[in-house]
Parts: C-alpha cells; sequence; structure tokens
C-alpha cells in the first residue's frame, strides 16, 4: 500500500511538472464551469447544491484540461468540506466568472462550509499539506493547482471564515 501511495504521488507530481501546460487555445468559459460541475455534481449532490452564474464573457486563451482540473478539485474539495456540515444544514456551492479589469477573468468559487481554520490558511498551497487523515489525500491538490494556474499567468487566492469560503482565479483573457 505505501508503494502503491508513493506512485500515485510521484505520477500527480509528474503531472505537476509537465510541460503541456503551454497548449493554449481560445475556450469559451462557461463550457469549462459546466464540464468541471457536471464531474462534480454526483459527488456532491447529496452535501451541496452547486450553482453557477456565468455570464457573457469573450473567448479565453487558456489550456482547457489544466483549467478543468483546478475547477474539479475546487469544487470536489468544497463538497468535502460541505461533508461536516451540521445535519439540516443546506449546503451551497457557488461558481462564479466575471470580466475584470485589464482584461482579465475573474473565477470564484465559494461554499458554506465551515471555513478553513487561520492558523492553517497560509499553508494550504503548500505540496504535501492536508488536513485529511493518513490514507485519504496526499496533499498535493491545492498545490497542483496553484502551479497550474501560475503557469497559466494567473494567480489562485484563497479567503476564509467560518461559514464562508471563497478561491478566486484571476486569470488572463489571452
Amino acid at each position: 500500500k505505501g508503494a502503491e501511495r508513493v506512485a500515485d504521488i510521484v505520477r500527480e507530481l509528474n503531472s505537476f511538472a509537465r510541460v503541456d501546460g503551454e497548449r493554449r487555445d481560445l475556450c469559451d468559459l462557461a463550457v469549462i464551469v459546466g464540464r468541471a460541475q457536471r464531474i462534480v455534481a454526483h459527488r456532491a449532490r447529496h452535501v451541496a447544491q452547486i450553482s453557477l452564474e456565468v455570464g457573457e464573457l469573450p473567448p479565453l486563451l487558456t489550456d482547457p484540461g489544466r483549467l478543468e482540473q483546478v475547477l474539479v478539485n475546487l469544487l470536489v474539495n468544497a463538497a468535502q468540506a460541505l461533508e461536516q456540515m451540521p445535519a439540516g444544514k443546506a449546503g451551497q456551492i457557488q461558481v462564479r466568472a466575471s470580466l475584470v479589469p485589464d482584461q482579465r477573468v475573474l473565477v470564484e468559487v465559494l461554499d458554506n462550509g465551515p471555513g478553513i481554520p487561520a492558523a492553517i490558511l497560509d499553508r494550504i498551497f503548500d505540496p504535501f499539506f492536508t488536513t485529511k487523515p493518513v490514507g485519504e489525500g496526499t496533499g498535493l491538490g491545492l498545490s497542483v493547482c496553484h502551479g497550474i494556474v501560475a503557469q497559466l499567468g494567473g494567480r489562485l487566492t484563497v479567503e476564509s471564515e467560518p461559514g464562508r469560503t471563497r478561491f478566486a482565479l484571476d486569470l488572463p483573457l489571452r
């Protein structure tokens, strides 16, 4: 089991390190967001309602597969956080995208979960950092997402408090 876990970690690191992030196409962000939502919908359906607010945006020059990978990871993390909600409280995940100044796009993934404790907030993008029990995560997801967004010329940031977590992807249009 240990060797399999190490092999999985190495595969994720190789995926993170690969150079094919240079492949860029003009993409409809609404399509990418919709695909990510559909991938996660089955997992999230028992803990949250996912809503999308992606208006009319110009085409985005990006690597659609890598951007989708980031969005899927953020949505899965939000769904996992909402699994910790008290019974009877409705979990909400919201994805919003809008055009911002300087020909940039802002994509936000918000949830109403328990939040990320302030004591660890500055470490969540560190490789191998995880709050999950042993065997349930490698601690690479957010680190890989941070690296992908940087390769795409953007920034990935987080704000969190109890009842509200917001991941923001600030991406160039071109």
